[in-house]
């Protein structure tokens, strides 16, 4: 995902992403871990659970996308270069789907916060 600049990306090296997510969850867990919490859950939702369309599901699995959290890091522009037969307006119904069942979580762990 990082960096956005064509430059940096091409020098960008394999591993760097997972190092850069790693030390920003480190740096969120004492002021922001239901942050962290959110993202450890959505890499948990495998994308072959989502409620997508199968050809969609295939796509995204063929695209090395495996994770809830794989799809909503991405815009949907990303996902529309990374996913071969994404179009943008498949992407953005893919993306928005996928935010959707974020924003649920998010309801439902505040709910039951509260109660």
């Amino acid at each position: 995902i990082y960096p956005t600049i064509e430059y940096f990306k091409d020098a960008w090296p394999e591993g760097l992403n997972e190092a850069v997510t790693a030390r920003i969850r480190e740096l969120l867990e004492p002021t922001h871990p239901h942050l962290v919490q959110r993202a450890e859950w959505a890499e948990s939702v495998l994308t072959g659970t989502l409620p997508l369309k199968e050809q969609h599901l295939d796509l995204l699995s063929a695209a090395g996308i495996h994770s809830l959290f794989d799809v909503v890091r991405r815009t949907p522009e990303m996902l529309t270069e990374r996913v071969k037969g994404f179009g943008i307006a498949t992407s953005r119904q893919v993306h928005a789907k996928c935010m959707g069942l974020v924003k649920d979580w998010e309801q439902q762990q505040k709910r039951s916060e509260a109660a």
